[in-house]
């Protein structure tokens, strides 16, 4: 049957379906120049019937895609075998651990059939979803933070509730050297405390993640980039971890830039100098763009934790990181306290090395 209504002023819908009680609230609109999804109440679809042919520039496909409150309640559940509910009101950076964190698990995941429901800030989606590799697509779902059942857990690194109910991890563990704590060792922790909290049997040995998208996504990378012999993750630290001084930096990076051959990119813009803002990369594509650095200068904020995949960490050649509280152990990694620190000379050598 060939039924046609309309939703909105002026938007016309043809579908060849049928209307029962399960017809799906949500359809899919699908022209030559337009992809566009958009929600309806079903009663609309009773008041607007007419018939008589289809509309000749707009078709309709009907997808049995649930709505969000659909995925929060039992209409799904027996679909998998168990479903957690996690959210983050933390910065950028927390999620991407956490999407790592679902990436280290996949295999379980998937033989397990866990649905994990993660609701987060709307304006981190967009980044958060690149790091949901294929496999993992019908299992890691990304909500905004207002859908969120009161079922949901922090997924954070101070939760008391993957610390045997103590103060968060963090902020409790007393540093483990001078630098501060390991924090690959104690993400390590984290992410088996969650495994062991939740019951779910999985090993972790280390908090690296592998993916072949960032080598596809490199090789897409515009030719004005590549190779890149120092990659510069300076964007401004929002969690106290390091003072940073942007004025101090700017003026260093253009040091480098105009007083040597070396390719220099950048996360934030400084004039004169390539930055991934201008081709308005994302986090995945500076992590992608980081697998063919020489060397990376970075502050440990919001775009760091893509970094931590095992094809930049056994390509760089050096990797300086600029946080006060905390260290990371790979080799070839160095903390440092201030920018200048760093000079040409030694930027030079790690480059050229084994040329």
């Amino acid at each position: 049957m060939n039924l046609t209504f309309k939703t909105q002023p002026n938007i016309i819908i043809s579908s060849k379906f049928g209307l029962t009680s399960k017809t799906p609230n949500k359809v899919l609109l699908v022209t030559p120049n337009l992809h566009y999804e958009f929600k309806f109440k079903k009663s609309l679809w009773l008041e607007n019937l007419a018939s008589d042919g289809p509309d000749p520039l707009i078709q309709a496909i009907a997808l049995k895609l649930p709505e969000d409150n659909e995925i929060m309640n039992n209409n799904i559940h027996h679909n998998y075998s168990s479903v957690q509910y996690f959210h983050s009101v933390a910065h950028l950076g927390d999620s991407v651990f956490n999407m790592i964190f679902f990436n280290l698990i996949e295999g379980r995941i998937v033989a397990d059939n866990i649905l994990f429901c993660y609701f987060v800030k709307k304006e981190y989606i967009q980044q958060l979803r690149q790091f949901i590799n294929s496999r993992l697509i019908n299992n890691v779902k990304l909500f905004t933070l207002d859908k969120k059942p009161q079922s949901s857990i922090d997924l954070w690194i101070d939760n008391p509730y993957f610390w045997n109910g103590e103060v968060g991890g963090y902020e409790s563990e007393e540093p483990s050297g001078p630098l501060g704590k390991n924090f690959n060792q104690f993400y390590l922790k984290f992410f088996r405390n969650v495994l062991h909290t939740l019951k779910i049997n999985a090993n972790i040995q280390s908090i690296l993640y592998s993916d072949n998208d960032l080598l596809v996504r490199a090789d897409a990378i515009p030719r004005e980039y590549k190779p890149v012999d120092v990659l510069i993750l300076n964007s401004r630290p929002y969690s106290g971890q390091y003072m940073y001084d942007k004025n101090k930096w700017d003026k260093y990076i253009r040091h480098i830039h105009f007083n040597s051959k070396l390719k220099i990119v950048t996360t934030t813009k400084v004039p004169g100098v390539l930055c991934t803002f201008d081709k308005n990369m994302t986090i995945k594509d500076i992590a992608a763009l980081s697998t063919q650095a020489k060397v990376v200068i970075a502050v440990n904020s919001g775009v760091f934790p893509g970094l931590l995949n095992v094809h930049t960490i056994e390509s760089i050649r050096q990797f300086y990181l600029f946080d006060n509280r905390c260290y990371y152990s790979f080799p070839r990694f160095q903390n440092k306290r201030c920018i200048t620190e760093i000079s040409i000379n030694e930027l030079n050598y790690y480059v050229t090395l084994g040329v």
